[in-house]
């Protein structure tokens, strides 16, 4: 979708919300193609090398990463999932299951009740959602920033987790956008350089 001279990136973020979140709502075999891409994800040495794994719950048609979570808790993984906070803060709180994601956020997605949060600097990789990603580890949210924010405080490595069919070429960024450090799909591990 082409931007227009007048239009700010902002502004066609906007616009490529519902075209982004309909794309990822329409992907056909959804399930096969999210176990394949946690097939993938578990081949990283970063996956396999983590003690503490920062990861969504899957919501919606967000790549599932139920299958992912369990693996992370038999292994003997720290598991910590996302908790949105009123003012526009993000953090990541532990887990010893995935039942403790008790409590419906604002924006239906299950968190963990609150509590001491994991310290950015102490976790090894954190697997981030997105409507969309580009090739560049660039990501299309909802328009919050809530992980652009947390990622900016994160020193390990960042994935994003999506469909092919969500990789683009390009996105609109604007200076407050932060990349992943790879993109993990279906059918390809993207290290961003």
């Amino acid at each position: 979708m082409p931007m227009t001279q007048q239009e700010t990136p902002k502004a066609l973020k906007q616009r490529l919300r519902p075209v982004c979140a309909a794309a990822r709502a329409n992907v056909p075999n959804r399930k096969e193609k999210a176990q394949a891409v946690c097939r993938l994800l578990q081949t990283l040495p970063a996956f396999q090398n983590a003690k503490t794994v920062l990861s969504y719950l899957a919501a919606g048609s967000e790549v599932e990463t139920r299958g992912i979570l369990q693996a992370c808790f038999a292994a003997g993984k720290r598991v910590a999932l996302p908790r949105c906070y009123e003012d526009s803060r993000m953090e990541f709180l532990p887990v010893g299951s995935l039942s403790e994601a008790t409590e419906i956020s604002e924006y239906g997605i299950p968190e963990p009740p609150d509590g001491t949060p994991v310290d950015p600097a102490a976790a090894d990789l954190c697997l981030v959602p997105a409507l969309a990603f580009d090739k560049k580890g660039f990501r299309l949210g909802h328009g919050k920033g809530y992980y652009d924010r947390y990622l900016k405080r994160f020193t390990g490595v960042a994935v994003g987790l999506c469909f092919d069919d969500c990789l683009h070429e390009s996105l609109p960024t604007n200076q407050n956008d932060c990349p992943v450090h790879l993109i993990v799909t279906e059918t390809q591990i993207l290290p961003i350089l």
